[in-house]
């Protein structure tokens, strides 16, 4: 399943300096994800592989880093920075050496709840009877599982959150509690490292008491374990379980990405099964996604909330529950109406399912109950249910456990297109699953897709039991409503299948023609009941390129100067003229610093992609991405020329630096056309004089739509461009096509008029295009990828143009024509 980027919560508990830029309302659900904050002077920095430990350490002496704690389970180092460097000049330099692999901030993260909505008197999300106006049986169907099971003492749930009120009237009897560890005395008895962890560790502020000081982790706590059949207040998924409490979300509700890894590895070594983590808002961590893939190595389950803004995670991240990482389930948040909550996050590929999270009473401390709302009350509904999965089907391993609730979910109208398995969870079909029936799920592409034609797609779909097992050495086939032919969809770890025997088939699909269509996903095996999965979307016609064109330098320089002064940064420039880019049509660009233009996002984003990718920036231009720095040197200018309907905007990057090889400058341009509205990149001077960024090794050169679904990348950190290199990006023509040239100077892709009457684009058969009688000045071509009927008589000559595409071509002799007139066939 496609999984994205992980962010952490607020600021870190120990930080006595405000954290950067803005923080985050945890209680804001409008709030905007894209304000990122992380803890000021700290950095969080891997090796490359086989460089020795002492190395390493060596290697933070020298570039300024202070040792705060290492993970050595993911190689990776948290350090402190000098006071003259700030994060991101840290970043940078780090990143620039050699020997490092990554180096990123310590993102501050926040708990996924929303402002408190009227209280709640009953637990409609586990038996909705239309007690607070919604629909009846809106729920997970809970009274009906516990008829089966009600939860074991033998599966542990961690709790990653605020910490937890172990004392609660309703949870002491479910806590987990080390049982290697004598309490208060003083001793680390089991030798993990911490001293004295009877319930788990406080990591926000480095001690043995894990209490809940916010509220919001023992609410989750309670929806996955509250102590049932009890005569006391409220009833969790589970009425029996161990919740492992683990803080690292403060007061306020926020914590540091370090501190985060840190609950993990407790959690991965002290032997939990489940995780449940009700938070997000910061980057893309690599070290935390490192963490949640050493949690699934070790067969952990690792349930995230989607978030609250209310945007589709497939476009814009949401972290952690966006990390490409197997063991992990995403949860939007559902009302009890059995709709998606107004707030929720959602995603077609990047959630994966829902359950409910409006108004949901539960535990909050000092013996006490409230409601919440948020998909961080949806996510301890789904981590709760996965331990009564568990607790009923034990053997079950953590991806068993992650299809068994995907397979059996309530499919929704209202999540159709939203949600991977476009459902809600239901407690009761998981306990009473089928070990015959397979189940299909494609994961991608997603519901809505847009894919390229002519371009690679891969096609990726889970292929489990109902109850959720793989099923291995099953015949699995993709078949296409557009008539492509079918293909095989393989298991064997050699077709970007994730690995061999897993139950997730891949294979790869070319579209073959542009439209709507369905894809159909089917599987059988003997013994088993066959299963299929659909999704719908669009094949679109993307952009080629070709890099044989002349190269023709247009010195733009003599134009108008954007004004482009400071590091990644950007400027709005008009146009000029119309300009379609993927079938929207723009008047006005960013120009970004770091060598790209957008009509999407701001051009600040100065670490490169590859394309396509759903990250930003999207709706993207790039002759030259790469972390440009235009402070030191250079200009960045526009020239438009020409005359309607043939103008042309050329913006010049000249003798601009490499933010981390300042001695030498490239300079290239990017030209959009008018009446093609193709783009034209050329390179003039691609050496830097550093054979690390010389030449586009790390750069990318490319295009990419608005979402980040489809794009033609030229390169991505390769030496691909050399000096006078000409570059050209345009969308192959629609078939079948008539396009008449007079001029001399087009051909079958590019379109040019001028006396002749008419012309046909995407013609169906009978479609005509006349001639004009009279004389013309030069040879008149007539360029079809069609057969043509003649209809007339005239000196003319009939021969078959080789390209891309087949066309059959017709001259005209200099001369005088009679009125003729071509059919297509």
């Amino acid at each position: 399943m496609r999984k994205i980027a992980i962010l952490i919560l607020v600021a870190s508990c120990f930080l006595a300096a405000p954290v950067l830029a803005f923080e985050l309302d945890p209680g804001n659900s409008t709030q905007a994800r894209k304000s990122l904050t992380y803890a000021p002077g700290e950095l969080l920095v891997k090796y490359k592989q086989g460089i020795p430990t002492a190395l390493q350490e060596a290697y933070n002496v020298e570039l300024g880093g202070v040792e705060i704690q290492e993970f050595p389970f993911i190689g990776v180092y948290h350090l402190e920075i000098p006071p003259h460097l700030t994060v991101e000049e840290a970043v940078k330099k780090f990143s620039a050496d050699p020997n490092v692999e990554y180096a990123e901030p310590n993102y501050i993260v926040y708990a996924d709840s929303t402002p408190d909505d009227p209280r709640f008197s009953e637990l409609w999300g586990l038996h909705n009877t239309g007690q607070t106006g919604g629909i009846t049986d809106a729920d997970i169907d809970a009274p009906e599982a516990w008829d089966i099971q009600t939860g074991s003492s033998n599966v542990v749930i961690a709790v990653i959150d605020t910490g937890v009120d172990y004392n609660h009237e309703d949870l002491s009897s479910n806590m987990w509690t080390n049982p290697g560890e004598t309490p208060d005395d003083g001793i680390d008895n089991d030798g993990n490292g911490f001293v004295d962890d009877v319930f788990g560790w406080d990591f926000c502020n480095n001690d043995n008491d894990p209490f809940d000081d916010h509220s919001h982790g023992t609410h989750c706590a309670g929806t996955i374990g509250a102590v049932g059949n009890n005569s006391t207040g409220v009833v969790g998924v589970n009425w029996t379980v161990r919740i492992m409490a683990l803080k690292f979300l403060s007061a306020g509700g926020s914590g540091s990405t370090a501190d985060a890894i840190s609950c993990i590895e407790y959690a991965t070594n002290m032997g939990a099964d489940i995780m449940s983590n009700s938070s997000g808002g910061g980057g893309f961590s690599q070290a935390l996604k490192d963490a949640i893939t050493a949690a699934h190595d070790a067969g952990i389950l690792f349930v995230a909330s989607a978030g609250n803004a209310g945007t589709d995670n497939d476009g814009d991240p949401h972290y952690p529950s966006s990390y490409d990482v197997p063991n992990i389930i995403a949860v939007a948040a559902t009302d009890h109406d059995d709709e998606l909550a107004s707030w929720s996050c959602y995603g077609a590929t990047s959630v994966d399912l829902a359950a409910p999270g409006v108004s949901i009473l539960s535990s909050i401390p000092g013996n006490s109950y409230g409601s919440k709302s948020g998909t961080s009350m949806a996510t301890p509904h789904v981590a709760g249910l996965a331990g009564l999965v568990l607790s009923q089907f034990p053997a079950l391993d953590n991806l068993a456990v992650k299809y068994n609730i995907l397979n059996n979910v309530d499919v929704l109208s209202d999540l159709s297109g939203k949600i991977l398995t476009e459902g809600r969870i239901n407690a009761y079909n998981s306990l009473t699953s089928s070990e015959t029936q397979i189940n299909v799920i494609i994961e991608n592409p997603g519901s809505n897709f847009a894919v390229p034609m002519d371009s690679s797609t891969l096609i990726k779909a889970a292929v489990t039991q109902e109850r959720g097992p793989a099923v291995t050495e099953a015949v699995v086939t993709a078949s296409f409503s557009n008539g492509d032919p079918d293909i095989t969809l393989y298991d064997d770890g050699n077709h970007n299948d994730n690995g061999s025997g897993d139950g997730i088939y891949a294979n790869d699909w070319t579209p073959g023609s542009s439209g709507s269509v369905t894809i159909t996903v089917s599987a059988s095996k003997a013994g088993f009941t066959s299963g299929s999965d659909t999704v719908t979307g669009t094949v679109i016609i993307s952009y080629s390129y070709d890099d044989t064109v002349t190269y023709d330098w247009i010195d733009a320089t003599v134009g108008t100067d954007t004004g482009i002064t400071g590091d990644d940064s950007y400027a709005t420039i008009n146009i000029g003229f119309d300009f379609t880019f993927y079938e929207n049509t723009y008047s006005s660009v960013k120009v970004s610093s770091n060598g790209y233009l957008t009509f999407g996002a701001d051009g600040t984003d100065y670490s490169n992609d590859p394309i396509p990718s759903t990250t930003d920036p999207d709706d993207f231009i790039a002759p030259f991405w790469d972390d440009l720095y235009p402070p030191g040197g250079g200009a960045i200018c526009y020239l438009l020329s020409g005359t309607s309907p043939n103008r042309k905007l050329t913006i010049e990057w000249y003798e601009i630096p490499h933010y981390s090889y300042r001695s030498g400058a490239v300079t290239f341009e990017v030209t959009l056309y008018e009446s093609t509205n193709e783009m034209v990149f050329q390179y003039q001077d691609v050496v830097f004089g550093s054979s690390t960024y010389d030449y586009g090794r790390s750069g990318t050169i490319g295009v990419e739509n608005a979402t980040g679904s489809a794009g033609t990348q030229y390169s991505y950190n390769t030496a691909s461009l050399s000096d006078s290199l000409a570059i050209r990006f345009y969308l192959p023509l629609a078939a079948p096509f008539i396009y008449v040239s007079q001029d001399g100077t087009c051909n079958g892709n590019t379109p040019c008029y001028s006396t002749i009457q008419g012309a046909v684009n995407a013609a169906s058969s009978g479609s005509t295009i006349k001639i004009a009688g009279g004389s013309y000045g030069e040879d008149v071509s007539l360029n079809t990828n069609k057969n043509l009927i003649v209809k007339g008589g005239y000196n003319s000559t009939f021969t078959t143009q080789s390209s891309e595409t087949t066309f059959h071509t017709m001259t005209i002799s200099n001369g005088t024509a009679a009125v003729d007139k071509l059919e297509l066939q």
